[in-house]
């Protein structure tokens, strides 16, 4: 798992967090990232209306139209298999 905050914020506190949290839950629960991001989504109405949300889960089997151009890059990545994003 690795996580990715946008911008490249420092995100000590909540990357402890998350962590600890995905480490209780097990390898079943693993995402391969999980994205801490504090860009403003509110005025981009071509863009899912998860991305104005507090966080949404993604898997490979969802579309990945629609999604800001830093996530859609890591969702295209091989070992990307599924991904958390927190706003």
């Amino acid at each position: 798992m690795q996580i990715i905050s946008h911008p490249s914020d420092n995100f000590a506190t909540q990357a402890n967090i998350i962590s600890r949290v995905v480490g209780h839950l097990g390898d079943a629960y693993r995402p391969s990232y999980v994205i801490l991001d504090r860009a403003d989504y509110s005025d981009e109405p071509t863009l899912l209306d998860e991305f104005r949300d507090i966080a949404f889960s993604w898997t490979r089997d969802r579309s990945t139209d629609r999604t800001p151009l830093h996530i859609l890059r890591l969702m295209q990545r091989e070992e990307c298999t599924n991904l958390v994003w927190f706003s």
